[in-house]
């Protein structure tokens, strides 16, 4: 698989992940819950990894 095919994958999974914490954040100030703050922490941490990666490939 070529850079820039892992680029466009990665690049798709971040939007994914940033569009799930959206919602999550959103779904946290209708309704309080410790589950909704861990996997908003889950995905920022998911988000951040992915981050890094995309960085490493477009460095490479």
């Amino acid at each position: 698989m070529s850079n820039e095919h892992r680029i466009a994958i990665i690049r798709k999974r971040l939007e994914q992940v940033d569009m799930e914490r959206t919602r999550l954040i959103a779904q946290r100030s209708q309704e309080p819950s410790g589950m909704t703050d861990y996997l908003i922490d889950l995905l920022a941490s998911a988000g951040a990894r992915l981050t890094r990666e995309l960085e490493e490939l477009q460095q490479a």
